[in-house]
């Protein structure tokens, strides 16, 4: 058992925005990174800071002694936070697992097996997709915005996601399959997410997903029109593109053929992954309370980069 971990990232090529911090938060332990560890009887506290550059530093410690999943369990939901943040994964490059009260051999021993084993099991949606490794993909600095009382609202809002927010994360990560599969994961989303906006934010009274009336289609226009300013502002035909969305998904989900006429190619997929991602984390801040002003400059800056981008590269 330990009380803390340390949690170092660093970027393939360049170096990180700072030097920042150490910023630090206070939180509680309320889960594991293994969902087969039993749940602790009672909360564990926990202080997490975070240091950058030209490095990123994450450290997690606990107010006791607890297995080493459950020091992960806060390390993974603020890597979530922070890839909303920076728009993919840092790539983690070292874990290192402390126990405070016990220095000796036998206890170093047990820090490394824990170091391997976590590296192990970690999931593939931490590596990011190559086409997400773009400069400037990042909407928010940590720093404006991160503070214990957004982490805690984050806490909440995953147990509301669900498989929603996992979902998204393996849409966008090097998974390896043809681009218009994930490009339909990220369509399917549209349905759940106006479920929690409705719960959230009281919109779409009038949208039922998953009930006979209200079609994808239908969630995808509402997203659109409340979300999908700057990012779809210059589609010439925007309902045409929903509508493709919608086909793919449906060829996609129900293994449908003939519908070559409503296909993206490759290229096309990329952008529109890309911007769908933009819209999630955009309708994620909202839900987070965070205000527009703190990105929404950004967000044009790096639309305006993936129209301009996507006219002189070759995706197949």
């Amino acid at each position: 058992m330990f009380s803390e971990v340390e949690a170092t990232y660093s970027r393939d090529k360049g170096v990180l925005s700072g030097p920042i911090g150490p910023l630090t938060l206070n939180s509680i332990i309320t889960e594991s990174s293994d969902p087969r560890m039993p749940k602790a009887d009672t909360e564990v506290r926990c202080d997490i800071s975070i240091s950058q550059g030209p490095k990123r530093t994450i450290r997690i410690v606990a107010s006791e002694l607890v297995y080493w999943s459950r020091l992960l369990g806060p390390l993974y939901q603020l890597e979530r936070l922070l890839m909303l943040f920076d728009g993919r994964f840092i790539p983690l490059v070292d874990l290192k697992f402390t126990d405070n009260l016990n220095e000796s051999y036998e206890s170093g021993f047990e820090a490394e097996k824990a170091r391997k084993e976590a590296l192990r099991k970690r999931l593939k949606y931490f590596d990011s997709a190559d086409y997400l490794q773009i400069d400037g993909i990042k909407l928010i600095e940590f720093p404006d915005v991160l503070t214990s009382e957004l982490f805690g609202r984050w806490l909440k809002l995953l147990d509301e996601l669900d498989i929603i927010n996992q979902m998204y994360l393996y849409a966008v990560s090097d998974n390896g399959m043809p681009m218009d599969v994930p490009l339909a994961f990220l369509t399917e989303l549209a349905e759940p997410m106006v479920e929690i906006l409705k719960e959230q934010k009281g919109l779409y009274e009038d949208l039922h997903p998953g009930k006979r009336g209200t079609l994808l289609l239908d969630c995808l226009k509402a997203l659109a029109d409340q979300y999908g300013s700057p990012v779809f502002d210059n589609e010439p035909n925007l309902d045409l593109l929903l509508r493709k969305l919608k086909e793919n998904r449906h060829r996609i989900m129900h293994i449908k053929r003939e519908q070559q006429h409503l296909q993206f190619d490759g290229k096309d997929c990329v952008l529109y992954i890309n911007k769908l991602s933009l819209v999630y984390r955009h309708i994620i801040f909202d839900l987070l309370g965070i205000t527009q002003d703190k990105y929404y400059q950004q967000l044009e800056k790096i639309t305006s980069t993936l129209d301009s981008w996507m006219k002189t590269i070759n995706y197949t």
